[in-house]
């Protein structure tokens, strides 16, 4: 197994460790009441910002595949000035909330805030990764991001709780520095305020992509929110908490396609010698049990600092780990078949994966609403399970119809492709 591969598994098992934690923090500083508050406007910030940033994520890396240094270098000083206009509004939100501190809406404001800087971190470190950025970037953008959430709210907590705004002022302006050492570990830097053509040209290449990442976001976070509708604030905390760190988990496979990747473009380019599908299935073969076994692992360390949460927390967290169980299995459904999906934007078959992410998206929401209004939360949490999987199945079965994958050659991985 590669260096590469090491690193970032080690450090996505750290920081499943870190975002628990940090959460539980969150979660005593406040009252429940006011940790699904902050689920919900948290996710209204995401919903915001990553589809945006996705759209234009996908516009950049089409448009620069296979291109010369001069191409490349344009599309990073067009990436660096929108990225520089997104932070310049980001601290100018920090000096509203400033002034709105003693505002009833300061708790409102400072969570979308904090959810769009979030938001807008978390796609420019998949873009760098796009621009085959050095793995040291994504080292420490991984160890600050996660330092600053944990030490945060760990020190809230502490401190007997601090004002959710000014928690989550710090952590904003922790992620801020966190986002300007990204980009400039990425080559990224600097970032400039964007120009209005600039912005334009990127935005125009993928208006298909934005509006199913749209959807599929909409739905996912909608979920949240109506979570604390129809059921309770609390069940909003418990499953946003949970959702959280099962993310987490489902991206720790992002140590076994970081190496795949590379052989998926030299497969497009030929450089295989094969004639038929035979290198691309064990590509696909070795990513999903990779991811698999990947998941495994990582959800073993969850369980052991779940126990150190509950210590550390007491029992009052405790109730949130039936929950969490259950959208475990939609964390290792997400990890067996989600590198279907990823073959398929590999190799231009985007509208195929629009489709299956548009039918799953519109009717993941009233799935997961419709058993959560019969069977209460553990429903709700059982209908994310069937949605991750009607969504990732799908996905995995479209692959197999447009790329001519056979089903039963999935079950033998080659182990050897992570060695490079």
């Amino acid at each position: 197994m590669s260096r590469d591969v090491a690193i970032i598994f080690g450090l996505k098992v750290l920081a499943v460790g870190l975002n628990a934690l940090g959460l539980a923090a969150l979660a005593s500083a406040s009252s429940v009441a006011a940790f699904g508050a902050f689920a919900a406007l948290f996710s209204a910030g995401m919903l915001i910002s990553i589809p945006a940033m996705a759209g234009l994520n996908l516009s950049l890396v089409r448009h620069t595949s296979g291109a010369g240094p001069g191409r490349l270098a344009l599309a990073r000083h067009g990436l660096g000035r929108l990225a520089g206009g997104l932070a310049a509004a980001g601290v100018l939100g920090g000096v509203v909330l400033l002034l709105a501190m003693r505002e009833a809406a300061a708790g409102p404001l400072a969570a979308l805030l904090f959810g769009l800087t979030y938001g807008f971190s978390e796609v420019l470190q998949s873009t760098a990764r796009a621009f085959d950025g050095p793995v040291r970037a994504f080292v420490w953008r991984e160890i600050a991001w996660r330092a600053a959430f944990f030490l945060t709210a760990l020190a809230a907590a502490l401190a007997g709780g601090l004002p959710a705004p000014a928690m989550l002022g710090l952590l904003t302006l922790a992620l801020l520095l966190v986002t300007a050492l990204q980009a400039r570990l990425s080559a990224l830097w600097p970032l400039r305020a964007p120009r209005v053509a600039e912005a334009g040209r990127l935005w125009r290449h993928a208006p298909g992509f934005m509006g199913v990442s749209l959807l599929s976001t909409a739905a996912q976070h909608l979920v949240v929110l109506l979570a604390g509708v129809t059921l309770s604030l609390e069940a909003a905390a418990y499953f946003f908490a949970a959702l959280k760190v099962v993310q987490i988990l489902s991206l720790s496979v992002v140590a076994v396609n970081f190496v795949l990747t590379t052989h998926l473009r030299d497969f497009r380019k030929g450089k295989t010698g094969e004639t038929d599908t035979k290198t691309l299935t064990a590509i696909c073969a070795t990513a999903a049990w990779g991811n698999l076994l990947f998941w495994g692992a990582g959800m073993a360390a969850l369980l052991v600092f779940g126990r150190l949460i509950l210590s550390l927390f007491g029992a009052a967290y405790e109730s949130g780990g039936v929950y969490l169980a259950i959208l475990g299995v939609a964390a290792g459904l997400n990890a067996g078949t989600g590198p279907a999906g990823f073959v398929l934007v590999m190799f231009d078959r985007q509208r195929q994966f629009n489709l299956v992410s548009a039918l799953a998206a519109s009717g993941g929401a009233g799935l997961c609403l419709l058993l959560g209004g019969a069977f209460g939360l553990v429903g709700f949490c059982w209908g994310y399970v069937c949605w991750i999987g009607l969504q990732n199945t799908g996905a995995a079965w479209m692959a197999w119809r447009t790329l001519g994958i056979n089903p039963t050659a999935l079950a033998r991985p080659d182990w050897r492709l992570l060695r490079r």
